[in-house]
């Protein structure tokens, strides 16, 4: 079941344009154009993730959706949450993959904060994945490195290399 709410809206007829320098389809070229949009995903009746952007730049031929100010929450089967948010995001009209991109932080509700460029969801997998640096910091610890897989149905996080640690306040003996 997919649920979606929508303040405000407006189909765009300017078909095709993109802006000169960077290549990137202007809102104008969009076939609809979304402000204050949140979008709910469930499975079996539970909420798998929702999805909340300032707003959103439908694409119907390309199959997929521009977000701007981006917030998107995924939940666990044990109630627990994280939270990612991001300065932009695209979410696959086919698949409903998320990339969000700059200045990345992700929440999750057991006090860790995740820092990054980019996060990219795979929904299939149900996992969160980036090739960037990552800094994690929790109660007492930090960790770094360069690229990230979390599993969100084995509650599993890895960091691929260049991994560095810290840990305060630690008494070994």
């Amino acid at each position: 079941m997919i649920t979606v709410s929508v303040v405000t809206f407006a189909v765009n007829r300017n078909q095709g344009k993109t802006d000169s320098l960077s290549g990137i389809p202007t809102p104008s070229s969009a076939d609809l154009s979304i402000d204050k949009i949140h979008y709910t995903q469930t499975n079996a009746e539970k909420k798998a993730w929702e999805l909340i952007a300032d707003s959103a730049q439908y694409f119907k031929k390309k199959s997929y959706t521009e977000l701007i100010k981006v917030k998107a929450t995924f939940y666990d089967q044990g109630g627990g949450t994280i939270t990612l948010t991001g300065e932009r995001g695209t979410i696959s009209n086919d698949n409903k993959d998320i990339k969000i991109t700059g200045n990345v932080v992700a929440t999750s509700s057991r006090g860790y904060i995740l820092r990054t460029n980019s996060l990219n969801y795979l929904a299939d997998q149900k996992k969160i994945i980036t090739s960037d640096h990552v800094e994690i910091t929790g109660e007492k610890m930090r960790v770094e490195g360069d690229g990230l897989t979390m599993d969100l149905l084995k509650e599993k996080l890895a960091i691929l290399k260049n991994v560095k640690s810290s840990f305060l306040d630690m008494k070994l003996f």
